[in-house]
């Protein structure tokens, strides 16, 4: 069976570092271990539902992603939201 974490951490690596909840959760992360990613920083919330999975600072790019992927979470790269 596959880590989940490192399916997060794939998918994220596409999309600036980000995820959204419904993501991470399709990735096999279950819902308490969001919460306590968050809790221990492994996680960091970017905009409600838009997780950060990288340290550091969101660059403007990712925070525009972000913005998208909160506003539509459709489970696809944001790569491919951007290009239609």
């Amino acid at each position: 069976m596959s880590d989940p974490w490192a399916e997060v951490r794939r998918f994220a690596a596409g999309q600036y570092g980000l995820v959204s909840r419904r993501q991470a959760l399709a990735c096999g992360l279950t819902a308490e271990t969001v919460r306590h990613r968050l809790r221990t920083e492994r996680l960091r919330r970017v905009y409600g539902g838009v997780y950060q999975t990288q340290p550091g600072d969101c660059t403007w790019e990712a925070k525009a992603a972000a913005a998208l992927l909160a506003v539509w979470s459709g489970g696809y790269p944001i790569d491919a939201v951007l290009a239609g």
